[in-house]
């Protein structure tokens, strides 16, 4: 990757992942227009001349549209959630994309404890987990999985976390490069 389709990419992914937060920190939805623009634009300046990476910002995008899908589809995820997964992995590609699940999962769970804490709400939140932990550990035949369409669900605007993590996990290798 040349440093100035390094440079273009990082002010875009910079600017569609701050979009995504701040449109899901404020509405609570990720409007498609960020999303799938995120994804072309990604793949346009992988696809540069001099650029060889589109076929990693494809699979990443894959990537991203396996996780997403099936959480989506269980009810744990919200689609603009998903469609932003697809945009982190376009972004980054395949092997960026795995330190960015997990720098996703820490700032998710921080985002999700400081929503609990402030909404006074942390021990139900935990009857609720432990609800869902024995529905896995079951294989479904007992305890509850918890959805969004349940009454008074603990929301997170997780496009918040996902936009962080994706953030750092591209800047990850600068910082290394540095030190």
């Amino acid at each position: 990757m040349t440093s100035t389709s390094f440079t273009l990419l990082s002010v875009a992914i910079v600017a569609v992942m701050g979009l995504a937060a701040l449109s899901d920190a404020r509405d609570r939805r990720i409007p498609n227009v960020i999303s799938v623009s995120g994804v072309v634009l990604a793949l346009f300046l992988r696809g540069m001349p001099g650029d060889p990476t589109m076929m990693a910002g494809i699979l990443g995008a894959g990537l991203g549209l396996l996780l997403g899908f099936p959480l989506f589809a269980l009810g744990g995820f919200g689609g603009g959630d998903a469609k932003l997964l697809v945009t982190a992995g376009a972004f980054l590609g395949p092997g960026p994309f795995g330190m960015a699940l997990l720098f996703i999962g820490i700032f998710g769970g921080a985002l999700a404890l400081w929503v609990m804490l402030r909404r006074r709400v942390a021990l139900p939140a935990l009857f609720r987990t432990w609800d869902a932990m024995k529905f896995l550990a079951s294989f479904g035949r007992s305890g509850e999985w918890p959805t969004l369409d349940q009454p008074a669900p603990i929301t997170v605007p997780y496009g918040i976390a996902i936009a962080l993590g994706t953030v750092a996990a591209w800047f990850v290798p600068v910082l290394e490069l540095s030190l």
